[in-house]
């Protein structure tokens, strides 16, 4: 299992992270290799996102982050991956949760046999991102729906998650460590609103539906 903490910026300044041309420069800067993937969002009447479960399928790759502290913008999560991994994590956090049917998209593998989770969101992104000072990862996504989002993210594989106490000093110093190398690259992520992917495409699809009624 993996920790990940996140905080989201608004990417206004794109371009000069692109090129490293602000001041002062990332000490190391190293691109990677552009992605597009698909996502779908699994739920059941909102109660995993309430319990801060996301679980979404990537491309063909099962995951779910699970929410341990932060708030919306800066964001502290274990995440798992795989079939297994996943339905266990819906086990352990949602235990009263029972199937009452048969999950849409038939044609897909569905690993959770014994919750009635349905897709409840499904869009396309386009990643471009850097590592950065050797640990740091920038990315700047845009979605097919028209939304834009720059995250930066820190990583790091803690095997037991039973020693809670430990657990949260280094989340804490993780957000930290990402608030100082923010401040100190303060040129690259200037104030701005910003707004997560999912939290977009919902009220992006409720303005769809806005307009057809007045249509």
């Amino acid at each position: 299992m993996l920790l990940e903490v996140e905080r989201k910026f608004c990417p206004i300044a794109g371009a000069l992270i692109a090129c490293n041309a602000g001041s002062p420069p990332f000490r190391r800067f190293c691109p990677r290799p552009q992605r597009i993937f698909r996502d779908i969002y699994y739920d059941q009447d909102d109660v995993l996102r309430q319990a801060g479960i996301w679980v979404r399928k990537r491309d063909e790759q099962w995951e779910a982050k699970i929410k341990v502290g932060g708030d919306y913008k800066h964001s502290q999560f274990q995440e798992v991956k795989g079939i297994s991994a996943v339905s266990a994590a819906i086990s352990k956090h949602l235990q009263d949760l029972r199937c009452r049917g048969a999950m849409r998209y038939q044609n897909r593998s569905a690993p959770f046999d014994t919750y009635n989770i349905n897709p409840v969101a499904e869009y396309a992104t386009i990643r471009d991102s850097w590592t950065v000072d050797d640990k740091y990862t920038i990315v700047i996504d845009t979605t097919d729906f028209g939304h834009t989002v720059g995250e930066v993210e820190l990583e790091h594989d803690y095997p037991d998650f039973s020693q809670e106490d430990k657990k949260n000093v280094l989340l804490k110093q993780m957000d930290e460590n990402i608030a100082s190398f923010m401040r100190h690259y303060a040129w690259a992520f200037p104030a701005g609103e910003c707004k997560g992917k999912l939290t977009a495409f919902f009220e992006w699809k409720m303005r769809k539906v806005r307009a057809i009624k007045r249509g």
